[in-house]
Formats: structure tokens, C-alpha cells, sequence
């Protein structure tokens, strides 16, 4: 933080609402008195605890407002910027995006007859299980088989948990 102003500032402060959530800290402050010119680097600190949404977005974003008093007593605040060209943009950190799925196919064969041959009208049964193995949520999964064309499993495979579906083809 520094005083780009032309006075002395006192009782400075800082307020970030990512941070005075349930799921962020921000400690520090005030700062008793911060010259014309001068930087303080060490007074506030924070930390947040990502959530599946930051995730999900692949980003987090946010703002924080420093605000000081005035010789005069008025105060003055000034929101936070990360340095682009642009003044007084919200902080974005990016997050390495995470999305993976695995799809497992296992068959049976049907031994209707019980002589252990394959004969014309057995059957092969299949068992399809989805499992989410990034940490990004996925939405709208199907399972497409060229064999099985009338399947028509729309799946919802939530946060690393597999979900399973099963089917069979009789034309062997």
C-alpha cells in the first residue's frame, strides 16, 4: 500500500469482502500514520480457502478497498489494482484447470443355454461406470456406443463419485 497523496493519512485500513467471509481471513491494520509517498508491504495480510466454484471458473477474482484519515478528518479510500493498464481492476488469479473423467466398460456374457458356448440369440450384458477423476464438476455426460445405439444415458457424475449404467446387446 502506498500514500500517492500529498498528506499524511492515519488510522489506515483495508477491507476486502472475499476475505471477511467464512471462507477467508484478512489480518492487520490499522496503520497508525502513512506518509506522502510512503509504502507499507507488511501490515495487512489474507488468505482465502478456494471453493468448488473458484474451481469450477477456473479463476478467482476480488477487490480490496484501503481507506485513511485525512489532518482535515476526511477520509479517502482507494480500491485495489494489479498493476495492468487499467485502474482500479478487481485482482484475478488464475486457477490450472482440472477436468478429467474416466469411463469404464465391463461385459458379461450371457450363457442363457448353460453349455458354455456362444450361440445366435445369447446375449452380452455391459456395465458402464463414469467417475470424475479432476476436481472440476462435470455436467451433461452421455455415454455413446456404437454398438449399443439405443443407449441414451445421461448421467450425472458428481464430484469424483462414479455413477453406473448398465445395458445389454442380444444380437451376438
Amino acid at each position: 500500500m502506498t500514500n500517492s497523496g500529498a498528506t499524511t493519512l492515519t488510522n489506515v485500513t483495508v477491507t476486502d469482502p472475499l476475505l471477511d467471509g467464512a471462507n477467508g481471513t484478512l489480518t492487520g491494520g490499522p496503520i497508525a500514520t502513512l506518509a506522502p509517498g510512503a509504502t507499507d508491504t507488511t501490515t495487512f495480510s489474507g488468505s482465502y480457502t478456494i471453493q468448488q466454484s473458484d474451481i469450477d471458473a477456473q479463476s478467482v477474482s476480488n477487490q480490496a478497498t484501503a481507506t485513511g484519515t485525512t489532518p482535515d478528518g476526511d477520509d479517502v479510500s482507494d480500491l485495489s489494482d494489479d498493476n495492468s493498464n487499467l485502474e482500479n481492476d478487481q485482482t484475478d488469479t488464475d486457477l490450472p484447470d482440472d477436468s478429467d473423467i474416466l469411463l469404464l466398460k465391463e461385459s458379461t456374457f450371457n450363457d442363457e443355454n448353460g453349455d458354455g458356448f456362444a450361440q445366435l440369440g445369447e446375449t452380452i450384458s455391459y456395465s458402464f461406470t463414469v467417475t470424475n477423476t479432476g476436481a472440476t464438476t462435470l455436467t451433461d455426460i452421455t455415454i455413446t456406443d456404437p454398438l449399443l445405439w439405443r443407449l441414451t444415458a445421461a448421467l450425472l457424475a458428481a464430484y469424483r463419485e462414479p455413477c453406473t449404467w448398465s445395458g445389454g446387446h442380444d444380437d451376438l
